[in-house]
């Protein structure tokens, strides 16, 4: 079991690309985010920190119930104002500047609760939702760059694209344009370095963490990586080839039929390995 300074400092590589997209994102909508919706979401690791230990586990549960609570009260205060005027100081803006503050608010948490993550699963977890709550921000931005558009002109032609790609998606079975696969980030070799560090970093993170089996877990997690990189870059070269045309729908079908398939078989023979305990 490795140190709690060396598990921090792995989680930190692991969460170097998600840390520098919150950085490199967050100037850039400074100017409409609901500063005060921002402070008190992304307070919430915090104050489960500072709770003493059994009630840690209830801070994100009463939070949620407060929310919804605040959600309900906001949608009753708008159908009648007049009615439930008493509502007002319980409602919340439903603006754009409200949904990017807990957009962001969400990348922080998850970025927060994955450095201090013991085990990798989780860590790798937190790692995917905090990208994932912040591409829509980035390709906004990129947008912005490659376009030479207002914010407000980027955020429109982002949902735009989005709406249109994923409808032709589903109708017609391919798509023409995504933003995130089509626009250039500016901070793209900067990206690929930090990935690559956190690729190794979880490498790294999930053999220290392992209690027994180590060398033999980490020749499969290699095998693993390599297989997956190598199936990809063929998935992907295949999907590019057929990106225009009415197989595109068929050809991520079949990739995700494939993983499945593999994921299967290896977890089949890894079973079959293990000793059986007499």
């Amino acid at each position: 079991m490795e140190s709690r300074a060396l598990g921090t400092g792995l989680n930190l590589l692991a969460f170097s690309p998600a840390i520098l997209i919150y950085v490199y994102t967050f100037p850039y909508f400074y100017a409409n985010i609901n500063l005060a919706v921002l402070v008190l979401i992304a307070a919430l690791p915090i104050v489960k920190l500072i709770v003493p230990k059994r009630y840690s586990s209830s801070v994100y549960p009463v939070a949620l119930i407060i929310a919804m609570l605040l959600v309900i009260a906001t949608l009753f205060y708008l159908v009648n104002p007049s009615r439930y005027y008493y509502l007002e100081i319980f409602s919340i803006p439903l603006t754009l500047s409200t949904f990017f503050a807990i957009d962001f608010a969400f990348a922080f948490i998850f970025i927060f609760e994955g450095l201090l993550s013991k085990r990798s699963s989780r860590m790798i977890g937190y790692l995917f939702l905090s990208l994932g709550t912040m591409l829509y921000e980035l390709s906004i931005i990129a947008a912005m760059h490659e376009f030479s558009l207002t914010f407000m002109n980027a955020l429109s032609l982002v949902f735009s694209l989005e709406i249109l790609s994923y409808y032709e998606l589903f109708v017609y079975g391919y798509q023409k344009f995504l933003p995130m696969a089509n626009f250039q980030i500016q901070i793209n070799q900067e990206l690929l370095v930090l990935f690559i560090i956190s690729t190794i970093a979880i490498v790294f993170s999930i053999y220290l963490r392992e209690n027994g089996h180590q060398r033999e877990r980490l020749g499969d997690l290699a095998y693993s990586l390599f297989a997956g990189s190598v199936m990809g870059t063929l998935l992907f070269a295949v999907y590019d080839y057929f990106s225009y045309t009415q197989y595109q729908l068929s050809i991520i079908g079949f990739g995700v039929l494939a993983t499945f398939i593999a994921i299967s078989r290896t977890s089949r023979k890894e079973k079959n390995r293990k000793p059986k305990i007499k």
